[in-house]
């Protein structure tokens, strides 16, 4: 499964579908999380035209507010890669929970647009908390969260600790993780370039990053959106021969398994603990 994430600011404009559906074809998307659609009716979405002539499924979320400019989430996915078993929608997400194929574990696809006010990004992180603990299975929350986690995280632009304090609490609180990023610092633009953040990304739980642990993460370049596309491609990457030889013989020697793990644990690691992991499995 290759998901997309993207603060579109609205899809009136038939370019953005163009552009997101050139980036659904050049990285093999799967999942499609699009947010502030500016959308109050599901006959003026016109799904088809992100996904192109294949066979799709959607749900949405309306946006609010006076002249549709606030808000509104929209979901498309392959049903011949994701299976749907449930949804949740919530005024700042929608949920939507099936099987992946080859995952035997239910998959949780959490699709948010977060508030801009501290005690409404706080009453959502408990509303997810919540989610988290009474729903099985594997979880990747994608979106705009409207929160970065420190100051390297903003640019011209100023930094809330109360507001970070909250959010890394959430993560924290519920043992979620971050693929390293590639491609840019900063996934939201304004003022011409002058002020820059890190509001979009990626959070997963330990047993979806377990199932893929060399899954990537990339910013790509803004085009018709403040905002950068991010794209997780959990596909199995071909980098090229090994850096190292090894043979698979090697596998059944007793005391394999213990050398390879007292090297990863010996290494040195400077960095947020929700990323250690990450850097030992891609080690």
């Amino acid at each position: 499964m290759n998901f997309l994430s993207l603060n579109i600011r609205s899809i009136s404009d038939k370019a953005k579908a163009r552009w997101v559906n050139k980036l659904k074809q050049d990285h093999h998307l799967n999942f499609l999380c699009l947010l502030e659609t500016h959308k109050q009716e599901a006959s003026s979405l016109n799904p088809h035209s992100f996904w192109g002539n294949y066979n799709f499924s959607h749900d949405f979320i309306p946006s609010s507010g006076s002249e549709e400019r606030s808000g509104g989430i929209l979901s498309i996915w392959d049903p011949s890669f994701f299976t749907l078993t449930n949804t949740l929608k919530s005024n700042h997400f929608l949920l939507t929970s099936g099987l992946i194929n080859g995952i035997s574990e239910q998959c949780n696809i959490l699709n948010l647009y977060a508030p801009q006010e501290l005690q409404a990004k706080q009453n959502l992180w408990d509303e997810i908390t919540t989610l988290i603990a009474n729903t099985q299975g594997l979880w990747i929350i994608l979106g705009d969260f409207n929160s970065v986690r420190c100051p390297d995280e903003r640019m011209h632009s100023m930094f809330n600790d109360s507001c970070a304090l909250s959010f890394n609490s959430f993560i924290h609180q519920n043992g979620l993780m971050e693929y390293t990023m590639n491609g840019n610092l900063f996934t939201y633009v304004a003022d011409n370039g002058k002020k820059k953040s890190k509001i979009d990304r990626v959070l997963v739980s330990s047993s979806f990053m377990n199932n893929w642990p060399r899954a990537s993460l990339t910013a790509l370049p803004r085009s018709l959106s403040d905002h950068r596309p991010l794209i997780l491609n959990t596909s199995h990457l071909d980098f090229g021969p090994s850096p190292f030889r090894i043979f698979t013989s090697w596998f059944n020697r007793p005391g394999f398994n213990d050398v390879v793990c007292d090297s990863l644990n010996s290494g040195f690691y400077n960095g947020r603990p929700d990323k250690s992991s990450q850097q030992s499995s891609e080690s």
